[in-house]
């Protein structure tokens, strides 16, 4: 049977003999992660339904990680020995990312940031086995030395041990506010061999469960500069942006090029043909009635609407029917034009896939900028800031 210790804050940093703690253990990993100037792994990353279901097979993907301080790196991902999913590559002077799209994709680019930390933000690359938008510690946010802190945790030794590729390793558990629960294996040679984080799935039975586990790694060892060396293939369409995430944007939702030429339904009846609107600034956003974040976004647009009133036209386009938009919008009070999209010609033109997407395009008919989702802490001023340059783009002669 297992049996767990828990570590408190108290004893995070004391220890009267030489048995490892569970603060001990995760200490000297951060420490020697963080003063490492190099590092090579290859691992495997599995998800998995649990419990299993032979309806829903796990899937592994083979991840491959090479750094050199203070910023090169190369990511790859791989389904199959020979089918590579995922590439990034941070060559110190700029940062590109392979991007697989239905249409091709292509490959964005962006200054490489000064540090690792700068690759793992919001701005930064989608890097294999980091698990976007969850504060799980891995081998990057321990080499970039963003990991949090032993103090700002709760840490938890199990008293199992377990031998993992040729290493015995004991299993730290970590709990906090920010992130899911999740467990480490910390090897012998005090270096981390698995991740393992189980979570639950809204509107599905059971949990989805994702393990990271190395089946080599090395710090401070020799790298290739080769490694560091990327040139997109001549065929590929190169996307370059201040970053990764804005040179996202314009690969996925084809910033810079034309308003898409689609006519939808007034839900005060009649039409409209989006490729017809020129000479003034256009603000278009998809929703749903049954969205939160739209609904919290609203507010904004309409305060938007009133306050640049007919200098810029502004459009809700929703794939409701027109009797479940109608009543919503006036219990909201939206008075911006609201247009109906049944058969989704609008969505499919513009690359919508969720809830709020809001593009902002200028006079002559040009997409410039897209919001995926609505912060609101940010997303109004971002907005107005937008509005005010499209407002001194000169119109379509």
């Amino acid at each position: 049977m297992r049996r767990w210790t828990t570590i408190s804050l108290a004893t995070l940093s004391l220890s009267g003999c030489g048995e490892p703690t569970a603060g001990r253990l995760y200490a000297e990993l951060v420490k020697t992660y963080s003063a490492a100037t190099a590092l090579h792994s290859e691992a495997t990353l599995t998800l998995s339904v649990l419990p299993a279901d032979d309806r829903r097979p796990p899937r592994r993907v083979r991840i491959v990680t090479d750094y050199q301080a203070p910023n090169r790196l190369r990511a790859e991902s791989y389904l199959a020995p020979d089918d590579l999913d995922s590439l990034v590559v941070s060559d110190g002077q700029f940062v590109w990312q392979r991007v697989v799209e239905a249409d091709g994709g292509g490959v964005i680019r962006a200054a490489a940031p000064e540090a690792l930390s700068g690759l793992l933000g919001e701005s930064g690359p989608v890097l294999p086995g980091t698990l976007p938008g969850l504060d799980i510690v891995g081998e990057l946010r321990l080499l970039s030395g963003t990991a949090p802190e032993p103090d700002a945790l709760t840490l938890t030794l199990g008293d199992d041990l377990e031998e993992i590729g040729g290493q015995r390793c004991r299993m730290v558990t970590v709990r906090s506010d920010d992130a899911p629960e999740h467990r480490l294996a910390i090897g012998d040679d005090g270096l981390l061999h698995r991740v393992t984080v189980s979570l639950e799935q809204p509107g599905a039975p059971g949990r989805m469960q994702i393990v990271w586990e190395a089946a080599q790694v090395e710090l401070n060892g020799a790298i290739a500069a080769n490694r560091f060396a990327y040139q997109p293939p001549a065929s590929v369409r190169v996307v370059e942006g201040a970053t990764l995430a804005a040179a996202l944007d314009k690969l996925t939702y084809r910033l810079d090029s034309p308003l898409p030429k689609v006519t939808l339904k007034r839900l005060a009846g009649g039409s409209l043909e989006l490729g017809s609107l020129v000479g003034k600034p256009i603000l278009i956003d998809f929703w749903a009635t049954w969205c939160g974040p739209c609904a919290a976004q609203q507010p904004v647009l309409q305060e938007l609407h009133e306050q640049y009133g007919d200098r810029v036209q502004m459009l809700m386009v929703s794939t409701e029917p027109a009797a479940k938009v109608a009543p919503v919008v006036k219990q909201r009070g939206l008075t911006l034009t609201q247009l109906l999209d049944p058969d989704q010609a609008a969505h499919r033109a513009f690359r919508v896939d969720s809830f709020p997407t809001t593009f902002l395009i200028d006079a002559q008919g040009i997409l410039r900028h897209v919001h995926v989702g609505f912060d609101p802490a940010g997303s109004a001023a971002r907005l107005r800031e937008e509005l005010d340059g499209l407002l001194t783009t000169p119109a379509a002669p």
